[in-house]
């Protein structure tokens, strides 16, 4: 993220479906196995740029963490609001 514009452009394009793609498979075992109601992932409180925004500050924060760690955070954050 810290080389460049092209460079940071093009992780986001890979980071946020994957984000998404694996938001919604947990949505899928939320509805399918614990029999949850699913969740928004697009609530107007928490719209992709915020998401994208939630992300970029978790890994700056926590380096040494992993991109999934910060998704499994940002899931946390949305089943509290919804």
């Amino acid at each position: 993220m810290n080389d460049g514009p092209d460079k940071a452009r093009s992780a986001w394009t890979i980071i946020m479906p994957w984000t998404q793609g694996y938001m919604a498979a947990w949505n899928d075992v939320r509805v399918n196995m614990l029999n949850k109601s699913p969740l928004d992932l697009y609530p107007a409180s928490f719209p992709e740029s915020a998401q994208k925004a939630y992300i970029a500050n978790f890994c700056e924060k926590h380096s040494n963490y992993q991109i999934l760690d910060a998704v499994i955070n940002l899931v946390q954050i949305m089943q509290k609001t919804q």
